[in-house]
């Protein structure tokens, strides 16, 4: 604040200047005292004058220090104040299988906006599968790529479909199906997991498919991920363990 270096100056000023007075009217010939009348401002003021201006000191520390009190005190009430909700928070995605099908819900508590759902990354696949993600995950309700959901509302996408045939206990692999606002695509999951070294099953409770995904609220540019893990029963029919935010 300007206060602070004014206040420094005019007290240092005010300071010097009367010093200056004091050594002239009390250890300075009359001869001497005469010609440096220059500071005559200064020994003329009436005493009510001195007591103004010390007033006027006083009154200008204060105030400054009043408001450097008032900084401090709104620093930490902002830094003590509750911060809104990130965006990671201000939505929830829930997946559910039904039968083969692996389907999610979108919640959004954050500002209304047109909103895509990707996927980033499926684990774990055979090495000689070619899916390329990301690729976008069709809503339940429409074909276009976006869809626009209002604060405090819900959406629906279908994520994908895990089908299994009893050849792939001996393949090692499924195949999942994924369904996309315009078409199917279709990657191999790897059933490695499920046998051990010796090449003795194990269980297929082993096999844990994850899926990656992100959110994107594409008006204001926003986006968060999550992963849908999954596990496999003896039957290799997909169900949902937990949904975990990565960031």
């Amino acid at each position: 604040m300007l206060w602070r270096p004014l206040v420094g100056w005019f007290t240092g000023a005010w300071a010097i200047f009367s010093i200056l007075a004091s050594v002239r009217d009390n250890f300075l010939p009359d001869t001497v005292r005469d010609k440096l009348q220059v500071l005559k401002i200064i020994p003329t003021l009436p005493w009510w004058g001195w007591v103004l201006g010390v007033l006027v000191i006083l009154l200008l520390t204060a105030m400054e220090g009043a408001y450097q009190e008032i900084r401090r005190r709104d620093a930490v009430i902002e830094q003590n104040a509750p911060k809104p909700p990130a965006f990671r928070d201000r939505g929830q995605l829930h997946a559910t299988e039904q039968y083969h099908d692996i389907n999610l819900t979108l919640v959004n508590t954050a500002l209304t906006d047109w909103f895509t759902v990707s996927v980033l990354d499926v684990r774990p696949r055979v090495p000689r599968d070619d899916a390329r993600p990301p690729w976008l995950v069709k809503w339940a309700d429409t074909d276009d790529e976006r869809r626009h959901l209002p604060k405090n509302s819900t959406a629906v996408l279908r994520l994908c479909r895990i089908e299994s045939h009893e050849s792939d206990k001996n393949r090692k692999a499924m195949t999942a199906r994924f369904f996309r606002p315009k078409d199917e695509f279709t990657t191999l999951l790897s059933l490695a997991d499920a046998w051990n070294a010796q090449g003795i099953l194990i269980g297929f409770q082993m096999v844990n498919p994850e899926i990656d995904l992100r959110i994107t609220a594409t008006d204001t540019k926003q986006t968060t991920d999550r992963r849908v893990a999954l596990v496999l029963n003896d039957s290799l029919e997909p169900r949902v363990w937990k949904v975990e935010v990565l960031r």
